[in-house]
């Protein structure tokens, strides 16, 4: 009997198959798992920016013109402060006059919102916005101003 060099037993190639198919099968899902994490950090990430963005335009600044509370024609970019942290009161009665779209392209948000002021007590004052909260993620930011001689929270939700 000779014995048969170089060839290989059918048993050895179906094991060997088998285990390469195991692992490329481990490192595929693997991969697809740190892709999906990925992008659901980046979409994460875009939403808090997104809300940090509109809490600022909405309690430090004025708006464009500052004095857009007395002709809202003129309008090209909503703040509901008279001096950074500083509320007030005309701005927040027109803000809530005006649409939800035109508010939300004012802001420079394109997600969902709703926000609303309240004393240190916690009674609520003023609020505005989208109030269903309903989206696969909701940042919260809570940020302090005065209002009048009050010190108010406004606690702006954003989500998508």
């Amino acid at each position: 009997m000779h014995a048969r060099r170089g060839q290989s037993n059918s048993i050895d190639a179906l094991v060997a198959t088998a285990a390469f198919v195991l692992c490329l099968t481990f490192i595929l899902s693997f991969w697809s798992i740190t892709i999906s994490s990925r992008a659901e950090m980046v979409k994460r990430s875009r939403l808090e920016y997104s809300a940090i963005a509109a809490s600022d335009v909405l309690i430090k600044s004025s708006g464009t013109p500052s004095n857009w509370e007395d002709n809202i024609t003129g309008l090209k970019m909503i703040g509901l402060a008279s001096s950074p942290n500083v509320l007030s009161l005309n701005k927040l009665s027109n803000f809530s006059a005006l649409d939800y779209s035109i508010q939300k392209t004012m802001i420079g948000i394109d997600l969902e919102y709703y926000f609303y002021l309240e004393y240190a007590n916690g009674t609520k004052i003023f609020s505005n916005g989208n109030s269903s909260l309903s989206g696969s993620q909701i940042t919260v930011i809570r940020r302090i101003a005065l209002l009048g001689n009050e010190t108010v929270s406004m606690v702006l939700f954003a989500y998508g």
